[in-house]
C-alpha cells in the first residue's frame, strides 16, 4: 500500500510530493484524517491500493514501502 499526502482542492486530490504511480490501471483510494496535522495541513490523506490483489499484497508486504503488515 502507498500513502500519499495531498490536499483537495475541491474536484480533485493534488498530491504534495512527485508520486509514481502505474499508468492506466485503476487503484482504490482510501482517505482518512492526517493524525497530526499542522495548522495550514489538509486533514485527509489518501492511501493508494492497486485494485490487483497481487499487487496490493506485494505493497503491503514489501518492506521498503513503510507500512505495517497488521
Amino acid at each position: 500500500m502507498v500513502a500519499i499526502r495531498a490536499r483537495f482542492d475541491g474536484k480533485a486530490l493534488i498530491p504534495e510530493e512527485p508520486v509514481e504511480l502505474p499508468r492506466d490501471q485503476t487503484l482504490i483510494v482510501h482517505v482518512e484524517p492526517e493524525t497530526h496535522p499542522s495548522p495550514d495541513d489538509s486533514f485527509l490523506r489518501p492511501v493508494l491500493v492497486p485494485s490487483d490483489p497481487a499487487a496490493a499484497r506485494h505493497l503491503i508486504h514489501d518492506a521498503e514501502s513503510g507500512l505495517e503488515n497488521s
